[in-house]
């Protein structure tokens, strides 16, 4: 929900008081959320630590012989660089091939998340119906589908149709890949395991950003969306290849279920 209405309400306020102000705003909303936390979420029992769970690096090393969130992990930084270069070729085309409208990004942004929020509703249903590993894998090769479409000049309501395919299929991902790395590691690991991985998936963060520009310039939009169509897809397949290889998840130590 926050997706749709969170740039609905930041255009009304930027219309209102300006973009300085706004991100005050914001940043209150981060306050909030620490005071929140810090007063109101309360923590469980101390887990008692175990030899494999010793040391600063001991997550790397459970990811190093796990056969499922070890190569997860690898696929992860391919997926979350090319995600955020989505980020910022959205605004980008919008700017250079739809005459430099930022509605038509808005309409772009509005569609992911009313097709993630569409996903989020049918992943409920969806995890209870399928085994984890096979619902997430497919999944993440109908994410990378959609995104081949806006490689093409199109109308822009094309892409938005294309772009809300891909938004309802990413909770579907998330949810599944979320539930298996949160309760795959044994308890004495898991926080360093956890830690790991989201480490090494925001490797990509700054990656997919940065490389949008310099792909433009050579490439223009084209080149863009063909780097990011090709970039999810190949996570997506290594992805797939890896959790259907990899151990299965009933095969995860008892402690370990859902």
């Amino acid at each position: 929900i926050p997706i749709v209405i969170g740039p609905a309400f930041a255009g009304v306020l930027i219309a209102w008081v300006g973009s300085p102000p706004l991100l005050v705003v914001d940043a209150v909303t981060f306050l909030f959320a620490f005071a929140v936390v810090l007063l109101l979420v309360r923590g469980g029992h101390a887990v008692t630590p175990d030899e494999d769970s010793e040391g600063l690096f001991a997550g790397v090393r459970y990811l190093a012989k796990d056969k499922l969130l070890g190569p997860t992990t690898l696929t992860l930084v391919v997926l979350d660089g090319s995600a955020n270069a989505i980020s910022v070729a959205i605004p980008l085309l919008a700017y250079t091939r739809y005459h430099q409208n930022p509605h038509i990004a808005g309409w772009i942004l509005l569609a992911f998340g009313i097709g993630a929020i569409a996903g989020s509703v049918a992943v409920v249903k969806l995890i209870d119906m399928f085994d984890a590993i096979k619902l997430s894998s497919a999944a993440i090769l109908l994410v990378a589908a959609p995104l081949w479409i806006v490689v093409v000049h199109l109308p822009w309501i094309a892409v938005c149709g294309a772009i809300f395919v891909t938004g309802f299929f990413v909770p579907i991902i998330n949810a599944p890949i979320m539930a298996i790395i949160t309760t795959r590691p044994p308890a004495a690991v898991r926080a360093k395991v956890m830690t790991a991985i989201l480490t090494a998936s925001g490797l990509g963060n700054p990656i997919g950003r940065v490389l949008v520009g310099p792909e433009f310039q050579a490439w223009g939009n084209m080149g863009v969306w063909l780097v990011i169509a090709g970039g999810v897809s190949l996570g997506a397949v290594l992805y797939a290849g890896a959790a259907l290889r990899g151990a299965r998840f009933e095969a995860a130590p008892a402690e370990a279920t859902l």
